[in-house]
């Protein structure tokens, strides 16, 4: 499929991006069958997001609330439509308009599922021609323009011990409650300091003062009200020993949530391991580095060097075998794009699988969007595990990647996967999908 990508057009109170789709004739890449943008089902279009990348923003298209008649299918499982129409051309070519709120930089990247990014695209005022729903035989009824959504990155230390998030100016820095504390026990041993004072030595080196605030929280093993006390009594240590070495230009204040706000759902050890943990948050504009960072694990799979093609296999029984190859990593502004394409072998292949399955390392479970999302495919950075960028929208996690994986390919079919992570700074990454495969060494190219 190709896409021609028009400028967003600003039109008072929202902005129109207008994109034509072709399915070109012949043998093509597969990345999605004309139907994904021309049927009924019409679940592409929906996630086209307008990036403003130097400024962490990703702008999502408007919701409408039909007042009457037929109505565009939902994307979204409620009662609320994206917003958005088809012009139909030929059963080959359609063109989408989908419409956004006010943008306010002059150029945006597009990312287009399955077609990746297309970068630097004008943003100009509309004038007569700019399309709106009128024009395109809909309704408007009621129209909500979401605002900008921040970018978050997402860095876990190869030893499981820390992770570092940022999303603008705000961090947060988690540690594992076990890392820092025996099991029960609210003082921190001569080690876990030594970590916390790591901490607030970056804290102080990205930020010249302001307020930090250290919240507890726990399992769900044993009574609310004991866990509230731990979790409080566990926040007060932390937050003591970094008043004493941040010093007089921060403000650091505490709080205990016990169970209340468990980071992942379960009563899975694993889950249960991850619930307990301090978190310790801050605003500086520049990255804090993790502290506790070790040797990047072992490869639990096949591994491949730079663009060479390679071949692995998941499922009992030989399952599904892929080939997969690192097309390219290219850097912009702050961030790397990096493009894979998936080929199936096998006759039935599962593309879900080439995400590792439930093996959900970044610690979020958002059902059958997210285990079909390329939530595992990660860096291995300087300091650790770095995870495709992401954002927040009702209250769940996205990723700006490619995502709904819920497929099979035949034999000799293939498929792209585009993904962005916030830039390790390297010049050879490492892709790495535990046990499913490991790139090493992909040259960085400059966007």
């Amino acid at each position: 499929m190709r896409a021609v990508v028009h400028p967003v057009e600003r039109a008072g109170d929202h902005s129109v991006l207008t994109v034509d789709y072709t399915m070109p004739e012949g043998p093509a890449e597969y990345t999605c069958p004309a139907s994904m943008v021309s049927s009924g089902r019409q679940p592409l279009h929906p996630l086209v997001r307008l990036l403003d990348l130097p400024g962490g923003r990703a702008w999502l298209p408007g919701t409408i609330r039909p007042q009457s008649g037929p109505v565009q299918p939902t994307a979204t499982g409620n009662n609320w439509k994206w917003c958005f129409n088809a012009r139909n051309k030929t059963p080959e070519e359609v063109t989408l308009v989908t419409f956004y709120g006010p943008v306010d930089v002059d150029t945006v990247d597009v990312f287009i599922p399955k077609l990746g990014l297309v970068t630097g695209v004008p943003v100009v005022d509309g004038g007569p021609g700019t399309p709106d729903l009128a024009s395109l035989g809909r309704r408007e009824g009621q129209v909500e323009y979401p605002e900008p959504v921040v970018l978050e990155s997402l860095v876990r230390a190869y030893d499981e011990g820390a992770s570092a998030r940022k999303s603008g100016d705000a961090q947060t820095v988690v540690m594992a409650s076990d890392v820092l504390f025996d099991t029960d026990v609210a003082e921190l041993s001569e080690q876990a300091a030594a970590r916390v004072d790591e901490v607030s030595a970056q804290v102080a080196k990205v930020a010249s003062g302001g307020q930090v605030s250290v919240v507890g929280h726990t399992d769900d093993v044993l009574s609310v009200e004991y866990n509230l006390d731990l979790s409080k009594r566990r926040a007060a240590s932390v937050a003591e020993r970094m008043r004493t070495t941040l010093g007089p230009s921060f403000t650091v204040v505490e709080d205990g949530k016990g169970k209340s706000e468990p980071a992942v759902e379960g009563t899975s050890p694993e889950a249960r391991a991850t619930n307990r943990r301090v978190e310790i948050s801050f605003a500086a504009h520049n990255a804090v580095d993790l502290p506790g960072a070790s040797k990047a694990p072992e490869a639990t799979g096949p591994v491949g060097t730079s663009h060479e093609t390679l071949t692995y296999s998941w499922g009992s029984s030989g399952g599904s075998t892929f080939t997969v190859q690192a097309r390219s990593v290219v850097r912009r502004d702050g961030y790397l794009v990096g493009t894979l394409v998936l080929t199936a072998v096998t006759k039935k292949a599962v593309v879900v699988g080439y995400f590792g399955g439930d093996n959900n390392l970044s610690g979020q479970r958002e059902g059958d969007w997210w285990h079909q999302s390329p939530k595992n495919v990660t860096l291995l950075g300087p300091q650790g595990r770095v995870f495709p960028t992401r954002f927040w929208m009702d209250d769940k996690v996205r990723l700006v990647a490619d995502t709904g994986f819920d497929y099979s390919m035949a034999s000799g079919d293939a498929t792209v996967c585009t993904i962005l992570w916030p830039d390790t700074g390297e010049n050879l990454v490492t892709i790495d999908v535990p046990e499913r495969f490991r790139i090493t060494d992909i040259p960085v190219e400059e966007g």
